[in-house]
């Protein structure tokens, strides 16, 4: 079935779409109200899949863990050891390697049915279908005989199953629809095979053959959850396919600025951590210690007005006495006990070595307890051989509310505070740093 155009209502007599009502201008109607169209309602014009997959020989960390390294950057050292896949209603079918390490599974040993599918997805009258196909589309993509999947040509389950207020994973989402679930031993099958240092199939025959079938269960509860959840309109399918472009092009990363600020980054943490034991009495030993900063700063600041700002939460006790319930050193509260301090220092014409202590503390907690320095660590995990950080956002990732998320960096996160005008000095100082 070729899908129905999304409509276009510029220029356009929306009257027979949205009726004529008395004092109601059909052109301003339109904004209101849209039309739903959708790709299909033919289960023939959707093949489902599912990819297993394992490092290729000599990969070396963190390319071979998509966990740590992200799709974009895992799939092209990476191959596929079993497909599986199924038009419609059919049974799921099953095409896998023989031996690991130079990619045994070619297209040509794929189904001619599907091979032919592929024609139809490409003329845009079929789509393929995974949970997650952002990660099955670069692994395909990346086996060296099989044909380009392009966005236009996939759909993700999981934007779907988002749709209707399903959990992000297969296992999950099967489990509160009553499908079962996945197989529990999936887990320790995938562990076992798709590590490097994994067995060939011949050297665990009975392990590789419920390997097989557990990617079959897999393929076979994907299409269950994508018949049991609401369809997505074609409107929102062709966000998603631009989604998926944005996160094929990626953001452009200054790979060696980022090497030096992860160094400076690593650097400073680790003076940090040197720095707490001496300044608390051996209290803390980190600075991502959060908790126990919170109740060492309240123990230790020394006036009433300072304690309150570390109070997020009040209760009272068996006498009724307001006491404080929930303490927190987040920013904001830092920011103002800093201010404080300096308002002390100020007042009394300097500190003494308790209230140095503290404030030193609450500087090193400002500045040495964000996460965002560690993205530079993490950009060099992911980024590509061109120097771009691909794979960043995911369409519906928020379930129902359809606002995306992301993974990986967390490029949505991102600090907005800067340097000012030390910010200049700052970045001259990292490009010039030597990296080992």
């Amino acid at each position: 079935m070729v899908p129905k155009p999304i409509p276009d209502f510029d220029g356009v007599d929306t009257s027979s779409l949205f009726g004529r009502q008395s004092g109601v201008d059909p052109a301003s109607s339109h904004r209101k109200a849209r039309v739903m169209t959708y790709l299909s309602d033919d289960i023939n014009d959707y093949c489902f899949l599912d990819s297993e997959t394992r490092p290729l020989p000599g990969t070396l960390p963190p390319y071979d863990d998509v966990t740590k390294c992200g799709a974009y950057a895992y799939a092209p050292t990476a191959e596929a050891v079993i497909w599986t896949y199924t038009i419609g209603d059919e049974p799921v079918d099953a095409t896998y390697a023989a031996r690991f390490g130079h990619y045994d599974v070619e297209w040509k040993h794929l189904n001619p049915r599907v091979r032919q599918f592929h024609k139809r997805a490409a003329a845009g009258e079929a789509w393929f279908v995974a949970w997650n196909m952002g990660f099955d589309r670069q692994i395909w993509n990346s086996q060296p005989t099989f044909p380009e999947l392009t966005p236009e040509m996939t759909l993700d389950a999981m934007a779907q199953g988002a749709a209707s207020n399903l959990p992000g994973g297969l296992e999950d989402a099967g489990t509160v629809l009553g499908l079962g679930g996945k197989d529990k031993r999936g887990k320790g099958l995938m562990k076992l095979f798709a590590s490097p240092e994994g067995p060939q199939p011949d050297e665990a025959p009975a392990e590789w053959q419920e390997y097989i079938g557990y990617g079959v269960r897999d393929t076979e509860l994907l299409r269950d959850i994508w018949k049991a959840t609401r369809p997505l309109p074609a409107s929102e399918w062709a966000e998603y396919w631009a989604s998926e472009r944005i996160n094929d092009r990626g953001i452009a990363v200054d790979v060696d600025f980022a090497r030096r600020a992860a160094q400076i980054a690593e650097a400073d943490r680790t003076r940090t951590n040197a720095m707490l034991p001496g300044l608390t009495g051996g209290a803390l030993k980190t600075i991502m210690q959060h908790v126990k900063i919170a109740e060492w700063l309240y123990d230790n600041v020394g006036s009433a007005e300072a304690r309150d700002m570390l109070v997020s939460r009040y209760d009272e006790d068996d006498e009724n006495e307001v006491v404080a319930a929930k303490l927190s050193a987040e920013r904001p509260r830092v920011e103002a006990l800093l201010a404080y301090y300096d308002a002390l220092e100020e007042t009394n014409d300097g500190l003494t070595d308790d209230e140095i202590a503290v404030a030193t503390l609450l500087e090193l907690r400002q500045f040495g307890a964000s996460s965002s320095p560690k993205k530079f660590a993490k950009m060099l995990d992911q980024v590509d051989p061109a120097g771009r950080l691909c794979g960043q956002y995911v369409f519906n990732g928020a379930m129902q509310t359809g606002r995306y998320s992301s993974k990986g960096v967390q490029t949505h996160n991102l600090p907005r505070k800067s340097l000012g005008e030390h910010e200049a000095e700052a970045i001259e100082m990292i490009n010039e740093l030597e990296v080992t």
